[in-house]
Parts: C-alpha cells; sequence; structure tokens
C-alpha cells in the first residue's frame, strides 16, 4: 500500500517565469509510521508539488509528552527549496505505565499568503508508539512472598502487545545484594508451557499468561526476612523486545526465630502454689514441647499450644493435671479442676510460669489457687 499521500490542484500560471506550473499540492511520506517506548524513531519527509508566489510554512502538532516527541515542529518552503525534501523524525517516549500500542495523530496544517497554498489541507500523520511492556500478575501484592516454611507465590507473565518475531523469556531468581549471583532464598518452577527456565511468546498468544511458581527455601539461619528478585530476561528478533531485562522484587520470610528455633525441647518448671486453707505447696514438673514455624506444640506436663515472637519471645498455655504437678500432695477428698499454666521465656534466658485453677475442698467448696513468688521454667533443645 502507497503510504504516500499528495494534495493536488489546478495547474497555476508562474507569472515570474511566464509558465504554467504543476499542480500546487503537499506530499507527506510516509502518511503512516511506528516508534517504540525503547526510543525507536521513525523519518517522516515533506515537499511540495509546485513553486509558491511566497514562503510556505507546513506546521505540525506536537505528540502527546507521554507517548513521542518532534525533532522539528515546522518546515518552511520557499521559492528556491519548494520541491527539496525536508524531514523531521518521530521519537517514541517511555510513558513508565504498562499499558498497550498507543496511536495517535500529528495533525498538519499551511502558514502562507500564497492564495492556492492558503486553501490546501495536507493529510494528518499517523503514528502508533508500540509499548513493549508486559503485563505481571502477583498472587502476593505488592511484593511476591514466599517462606522458609515452604510457602509459595505466583508470578503470571504476558505481553501486552502483539511482537513481530518469537520472545524468549528467561527466568532467573538473584540476590538484590549481588544483581547477578543467584538466591538460596527460593526456587521456581514455570508450570505453563514452559521448559526449566525459560518460556518462549509467539506472534499467535502473545497475550496468554505464563505461570511461574516461586517456593521459599529453608536455610536454617535466623536471617529474617531475606529480599531477592525474580528476573526476566528477554531475547528477540523484534528489537523493541530484544535484549530486555524485567526485575520483579520478592521476599522470603524466615521461620527461625532468635534463641528458638525449629525442634524439639525438653526440661523443668519450678515455683510455689498458694492454695487456700491449705497453705503453699513446692510444685515441679517436666516440660516438652516443640516448634515448628512458630507455633508451639506442649505435650508436657500436659497439652497446650504457645508462639514464638520475631524477636524469640515463647508463650504459650498448658493444662496439666494433678498427676503431672509433683508436690501439690492434695489432702484426700480435694480435687483439682480447670488448671493451667501460662509460660513465658525471652531468647535462652530462664522464663515464667503463672499457674491457675480450682480446687474442691470438702465442706469448703471450690477455691482458687496460683502461683507465688518467681516461678520459673528452662528447656535444651533436644539432639
Amino acid at each position: 500500500m502507497d503510504l504516500t499521500k499528495q494534495f493536488r490542484h489546478i495547474p497555476r500560471f508562474d507569472q515570474l517565469e511566464g509558465r504554467e506550473t504543476p499542480a500546487a499540492g503537499v506530499t507527506i511520506s510516509p502518511l503512516s509510521v511506528v516508534t517504540t517506548e525503547q526510543l525507536a524513531s521513525a523519518t517522516v519527509k515533506v515537499h511540495l508539488n509546485a513553486r509558491p508566489i511566497s514562503d510556505v510554512t507546513v506546521k505540525l502538532s506536537r505528540p502527546p509528552a507521554s507517548e513521542g516527541k518532534l525533532s522539528k515542529t515546522s518546515l518552511k518552503f520557499t521559492r528556491d527549496n519548494w520541491n527539496k525534501d525536508q524531514s523531521f523524525t518521530v521519537t517514541g517516549v517511555n510513558d513508565l505505565i504498562a499499558d498497550k500500542n498507543v496511536k495517535y495523530q500529528i495533525v498538519t496544517s499551511l502558514s502562507t499568503s500564497d492564495p492556492v497554498y492558503k486553501t490546501i489541507n495536507p493529510p494528518d500523520i499517523s503514528v502508533t508508539n508500540r509499548s513493549g511492556d508486559l503485563k505481571l500478575v502477583r498472587s502476593t501484592v505488592p511484593v511476591l512472598t514466599t517462606s522458609e516454611a515452604g510457602d509459595k507465590s505466583t508470578l503470571q507473565v504476558a505481553l501486552l502487545s502483539k511482537p513481530l518475531k518469537d520472545v524468549k523469556v528467561t527466568v532467573s531468581l538473584v540476590d538484590t545484594t549481588a544483581p547477578f549471583a543467584k538466591t538460596d532464598e527460593a526456587k521456581f518452577s514455570i508450570v505453563t508451557r514452559g521448559t526449566n527456565n525459560f518460556f518462549t511468546i509467539t506472534p499467535s498468544d502473545w497475550s496468554q499468561l505464563r505461570t511461574i511458581v516461586l517456593t521459599g527455601l529453608d536455610d536454617a539461619k535466623t536471617d529474617g526476612t531475606v529480599k531477592y528478585d525474580v528476573r526476566l530476561s528477554l531475547r528477540s528478533l523484534d528489537p523493541l523486545f530484544n535484549n530486555r531485562i524485567l526485575s520483579i522484587p520478592a521476599q522470603n520470610t524466615d521461620n527461625e526465630s532468635a534463641g528458638f528455633t525449629n525442634g524439639n525441647y525438653t526440661g523443668s518448671f519450678q515455683g510455689a502454689v498458694a492454695i487456700p486453707n491449705l497453705g503453699s505447696r513446692n510444685v515441679d514438673g517436666q516440660m516438652a514441647f516443640s516448634i515448628k514455624d512458630g507455633k508451639i506444640t506442649v505435650t508436657k506436663p500436659g497439652p497446650g499450644t504457645g508462639t514464638v515472637s520475631s524477636t524469640g519471645a515463647v508463650s504459650g498455655v498448658i493444662r496439666p493435671t494433678a498427676a503431672t504437678l509433683n508436690g501439690l500432695n492434695l489432702p484426700a477428698g480435694v480435687t483439682l479442676s480447670d488448671v493451667t499454666v501460662s509460660f513465658t521465656k525471652t531468647g535462652v534466658s530462664i522464663g515464667t510460669w503463672t499457674l491457675t485453677g480450682k480446687v474442691t475442698v470438702p465442706f469448703v467448696g471450690l477455691l482458687d489457687i496460683t502461683s507465688v513468688g518467681n516461678c520459673t521454667w528452662t528447656v535444651t533443645k533436644s539432639a
């Protein structure tokens, strides 16, 4: 298709040279151009079809600032250069927004005192600014998040505009502190139309989402939340998508805490308990619990649960029985009920516990029991 456009008018008589001249008009070529957000440009040529009586200025409207820019906004033709091509360039601009191809018009107009050219409305120029952007869909927003407990996150990728050629996308996970080093915080798999570490986008399936699954890895270190990048490296014979690198931020949360990492713990507790009408008792017992990803499961001196905070503080509640509380020594006929041991511990220091509950004493009734003074517990991690 010939994209060159000529606007012609009836022949005119050149009074200065005493001969008939060609039809007046403006030739613009091409009338449709393509730029890209990667600053690719296009050149447009313009000339007049006949010598004007006076100067003719071709004016060009400015493109949207977020999509393109012109090397010139006007071209001046005289009686001497009217038939010589003058050119200007249209350069694409990156709007820093993930969008599709954007089309716009460069509107042309003439400024002249020439009575014939004054009536001519030259053609406008159609511009397409190719975006080259990717559509990214994250399962966790705004940052892809995995965990050392094996929690997963997904990233889906597609193009926002049709490529001219196949686009190969290679995936890698990199350390943000060493841009070319692989991270040991997570691994990935491509589950949609890909291989071990890359997938290919074609001109026929460019809008279809590809899914990348990230899985956090446990490094057995107390290192907090560690940041890493999902890096997408693009290669293509389409220059718009060739040698492109995108880095998507991600993070892997820790499952260890200071002083208390995952594992099994055993130990003991001791302290004094006040029983109304029965005096004080020195009580002790065995403790056993396990920690998994910040959660505590207690088995001794009775079932219970707890948590480990990000600072390493341990706390929870145990529900012991009279048989697991050595030294309680309840008299015959006295029964124990609703006993709980609330325990706290910071780091690896000795922790404290508070025992509360009720005893039923014959002829007296239901009485509350509480711990007295500084009751403590200490544990060690099992091999």
